[in-house]
């Protein structure tokens, strides 16, 4: 079965109010994270097979336990950067043990993280 589209490229961008640079930046912007993280999701020689959504979905969840890694610090009195709080995802992810506190593990990486900086 083939698919047809229904639409054209620049019909789309308009009725969602972007311009193909709005378009070439995002995918710019997710290539950048493919490549910087896709090792950790699981996606390494899988990019063809895996939909664009799927890429975008799962930048934005890994974003979304940035953005909580650093309110959490900030609440327990830690000065971290965008790029500590991903490395903390990321050792988080690795470490995980459902039979412990999230939030000791959060804060034992933190300060992993933070000793590994210093």
């Amino acid at each position: 079965m083939n698919k047809t589209l229904d639409i054209t490229l620049d019909e789309l961008l308009k009725k969602l109010g972007k311009t193909k640079e709005d378009l070439v930046m995002e995918l710019d912007e997710l290539n950048k994270w493919m490549e910087t993280t896709n090792y950790r999701h699981g996606f390494t020689g899988m990019e063809r097979f895996v939909s664009l959504g799927y890429m975008f979905y799962k930048k934005k969840i890994f974003e979304g336990k940035v953005d909580d890694v650093l309110n959490r610090a900030d609440d327990w009195g830690y000065d971290i950067s965008w790029e500590e709080a991903e490395e903390v995802v990321i050792l988080f992810q690795g470490i995980y043990d459902c039979n412990l506190s999230e939030n000791d593990q959060i804060e034992n990486c933190i300060k992993t993280v933070i000793q590994k900086g210093n």
